[in-house]
């Protein structure tokens, strides 16, 4: 699925002739490790949503193409109902024509606003969603407006790696490694994390600790991402504010 962690090459041809606008720095595949991350949570989903096949019978929605990397690998899991194609998301959400899903999966791209409507989507849809973003996200005031209304064991979680995770763009391009943190933003849904038979918490705290080291670890709330340093404490400037400091800095000898 698209990210954006590549040199500023807008101009640049994509790959395929999208049928809609597309940014060369988006296409950029999740790596394997991080649908491993996510796999305690999915299990829990087939769970709490009765799924008597489990994995298999789990429909999961990436609404965002990059190469349809995400099906092949989602299907290593086990997770075989994998819906991923070259269409264009806006258009399907304006006509109605979204496909029936159980959840929501995707890293959507981290240029414009994706991100912002990726997150209004998934949170008008009243489904279950997981959203690979970067960390800064969790302090951006479309955020935190998008969530202050919800109740407080009703807001999303975050499953964060214990490593960075690291892109990789189907033509060998972009950075050595990436210049984002990404978290995984999590949301049940109209699902209660306290649910009787399973609650959600201890589920997922008992499936991190079954790696050792663990490989990722459960926040239950932008404070704790804050206070662990998951996420930055200060606000993320903006792409002009970002720009002139790193003027300023090569100006001055400095660094950014």
């Amino acid at each position: 699925t698209p990210a954006a962690p590549s040199p500023p090459s807008t101009t640049r041809p994509s790959l395929h002739h999208y049928p809609f606008p597309t940014d060369y720095a988006d296409h950029f595949e999740s790596p394997f490790c991080a649908y491993q991350d996510l796999e305690p949570y999915l299990v829990w989903l087939c769970r709490a949503l009765g799924k008597q096949q489990n994995k298999p019978s789990l429909h999961i929605y990436d609404p965002y193409y990059c190469q349809g990397a995400v099906v092949g690998l989602l299907g290593r899991l086990g997770f075989s109902h994998v819906t991923n194609k070259m269409r264009d998301f806006y258009a399907d959400v304006a006509a109605k024509q979204v496909p029936k899903h159980d959840v929501l999966v995707t890293n959507p791209p981290y240029s414009g606003e994706h991100k912002e409507k990726a997150l209004r989507f998934c949170l008008a849809s009243n489904k279950p969603f997981c959203l690979l973003l970067p960390n800064y996200v969790a302090n951006k005031a479309y955020y935190l407006d998008a969530i202050a209304s919800l109740p407080e064991n009703q807001r999303p979680f975050y499953l964060v790696p214990a490593q960075k995770y690291e892109y990789a763009h189907p033509e060998g391009t972009g950075h050595e490694s990436s210049p984002f943190f990404s978290v995984w933003f999590c949301h049940p849904g109209p699902l209660s994390r306290e649910e009787k038979k399973n609650p959600l918490v201890p589920w997922l705290e008992q499936a991190a600790k079954k790696s050792n080291p663990p490989t990722w670890r459960l926040v239950l709330s932008v404070e704790g991402l804050r206070s662990t340093g998951a996420t930055p404490s200060w606000k993320r400037p903006n792409n002009k504010r970002r720009k002139k400091m790193k003027m300023m800095a090569a100006a001055g000898g400095g660094k950014g």
